[in-house]
């Protein structure tokens, strides 16, 4: 069974924004989006949980999975854990199911 991404549509500094969670994966052989598991984004990351280093590889992760700039990436709570909650523009709605294959 494929688990269904969740999503809520949120103002952040007065912009409509995508919030949704995220599983993070550090370590990990490969930098990648890998699909949904309940209700959250997974995503591996090789960098270690070090001085936000893996924070930052999950940024740049959506970031060039989206094709948006990294600045538009905002991880909102979980700075020092796997489950994060994750901003992006709401313009992105379209191309965030697209990539994780519910479009």
């Amino acid at each position: 069974m494929v688990s269904k991404f969740i999503y809520n549509i949120k103002s952040v500094n007065n912009l409509p924004h995508i919030e949704f969670n995220a599983y993070v994966i550090p370590r990990s052989p490969v930098s990648k989006i890998d699909g949904v598991r309940n209700g959250a984004l997974v995503i591996r990351v090789k960098a270690a949980p070090e001085a936000g280093k893996a924070n930052e590889e999950v940024r740049r992760c959506i970031a060039d999975g989206l094709m948006i700039p990294l600045s538009k990436v905002l991880i909102m709570k979980g700075f020092a854990s796997r489950h994060k909650l994750v901003a992006v523009p709401q313009e992105c709605e379209g191309l965030l199911l697209g990539v994780i294959g519910q479009a």
